[in-house]
């Protein structure tokens, strides 16, 4: 699902999974898609690339991740899984 209908809708879901693109947001746009998946999921699976303005984990602020990994299908990706409470 592309990030503008996505922040227009209200589902909710068990896990977002941002892969390759939200670093290429402006990073308004990716913090509100950030916020919008803490809101309305579980976790949050990213894997994208750091060499972009901003990181995922810049965006996350104070929210911590499970775990940070290198992905190795392709360099300098980085995978990292962010989880929240329970969607209402």
């Amino acid at each position: 699902m592309p990030p503008a209908p996505f922040l227009e809708s209200s589902d909710t879901y068990d896990l977002v999974v941002n892969v390759d693109s939200m670093t290429e947001m402006s990073r308004d746009y990716a913090t509100r898609y950030f916020e919008a998946a803490s809101r309305r999921s579980r976790g949050l699976l990213s894997i994208n690339h750091e060499f972009n303005s901003f990181t995922v984990r810049e965006i996350a602020g104070p929210t911590a991740s499970v775990y940070r990994n290198e992905y190795w299908l392709r360099r300098g990706y980085v995978e990292e899984l962010f989880t929240f409470s329970k969607a209402s």
